[in-house]
């Protein structure tokens, strides 16, 4: 009876043992395909790194299938990843400080160009670094991005968009030079690189503000102001969009700006002839003002240069009220009045309430918003990045022809 048992009980076994490797090939057997599912998941992801590069900082984009945004990454949220050893070299050479102590960039436009290579080996080191962030946060391989776009905009455009033959001559190297330096930091994939001129920058800014911001009515007229240009979108009264700009009105100074100094009447006439072209009807009530003037406002509410006000101003600004252009100038003239001369935010922010209180006399403006940053909470929910607007657009194009290759309609 022992005999038989055990005879009984080592063939259990042999069919547990069997039994069990089945199960171990299988599991095996799923693995290989669930690598295999992954694998070309990531590698039909078609995501896509786009890069907005400003005169003051840049933003970087992952894009994943359907233009769905997966990561933004804003540069002077991450001075730490810059690369150390190149902006030494390009300060040996060109006495050029590229990083402020902000984290944002300080004005490199006027770089000779046989200086170029050390300013886009700089920029082109800091988006591979940004792309390597990114990949890491959203558990992608950098291998697996296969779109690769950078678009530039900021003070070096006004210098190289120019029609003399010494700035073509000066964009041709500098377009060269920046196609070379995205190679020879990520070589894998190829680079689109190209200068964003101001009018299609304002064109897809207007149809991002209007078209992605859920809170931009036609009543309102947006300006987004960034560090080197400011761009204007407005509704005409048959619901058009339409756009201005202009190449030298930023809310960071040019090095000859810093030298030289700029006064709130130079801002107030470029603010001014700004509005005036946007500004088509009497429905038109209120300025919406984004972007990088919201840090001249930071410095304004919190300025330590206390002016009478500055307590109900800052909050107003902090719980997203509007202000009449008569209020707006009050404020800023106190706010103006205790700044030491030349001082930069102070005569932006008075310039540009001066050219509203101007507009109102002949429009219907009556209202002005003003952007929050860091301190004054979180920035007012308008979308205009032309980035966004312009990735959207293209994917409605690609569905649009893929709808029209597989069955002959568009519907």
């Amino acid at each position: 009876m022992h005999k038989a048992f055990q005879a009984g009980y080592q063939n259990a076994l042999r069919e547990s043992s069997h039994e069990i490797k089945k199960l171990e090939n299988t599991i095996a057997d799923l693995e290989i395909q669930l690598e295999r599912i992954s694998t070309h998941a990531m590698t039909t992801m078609n995501v896509m790194f786009v890069v907005d590069q400003g005169g003051g900082s840049f933003t970087a984009f992952l894009f994943g299938p359907g233009a769905k945004q997966l990561q933004k990454f804003k540069s002077y949220e991450h001075a730490d990843l810059v690369d150390h050893a190149v902006l030494s070299k390009l300060h040996a050479q060109t006495g050029v400080t590229l990083l402020a102590k902000d984290g944002t960039f300080n004005d490199y436009s006027a770089v000779r160009p046989r200086f170029f290579p050390l300013v886009t080996e700089a920029l082109a080191a800091f988006y591979r670094a940004a792309l390597g962030h990114m990949c890491v946060a959203q558990s992608i391989r950098v291998a697996d991005v296969t779109t690769f776009k950078v678009r530039q905009t900021g003070k070096i455009r006004a210098r190289l968009c120019q029609k003399t033959a010494d700035a073509v001559a000066a964009r041709t190297g500098w377009e060269k030079s920046f196609r070379a330096s995205l190679k020879h930091w990520h070589a894998v994939g190829s680079w689109d690189y190209a200068l964003l001129d101001n009018a299609h920058e304002a064109e897809m800014e207007a149809g991002s503000f209007f078209s992605l911001s859920a809170s931009a009515k036609n009543y309102m007229v947006g300006l987004g102001v960034g560090s080197s240009s400011t761009q204007g979108y407005a509704r005409k009264a048959d619901g058009h969009l339409c756009f201005a700009f202009d190449t030298c009105l930023g809310a960071k100074p040019t090095a000859a700006e810093k030298r030289d100094g700029k006064s709130w009447t130079v801002f107030q006439k470029q603010f001014h002839q700004l509005l005036a072209k946007l500004f088509r009807h009497k429905s038109q009530t209120t300025v919406v003002a984004l972007n990088a003037i919201g840090y001249a406002v930071l410095g304004m509410t919190h300025s330590k240069n206390k002016w009478d006000g500055q307590p109900a101003f800052a909050s107003r600004v902090k719980d997203g009220k509007t202000f009449s252009p008569a209020e707006l100038l009050h404020a800023t003239e106190q706010f103006y009045a205790v700044c030491p001369d030349g001082h930069w935010d102070a005569n932006l922010l008075r310039g540009f309430a001066a050219a509203c209180s101007q507009t109102a006399l002949d429009s219907a403006l009556s209202k002005v918003l003003l952007e929050r940053k860091k301190a004054n909470g979180k920035a007012l929910p308008f979308e205009v990045s032309w980035i966004k607007y312009l990735v959207r657009r293209d994917q409605v194009v690609r569905t649009v022809i893929s709808r029209m290759h597989s069955n002959g309609s568009t519907l």
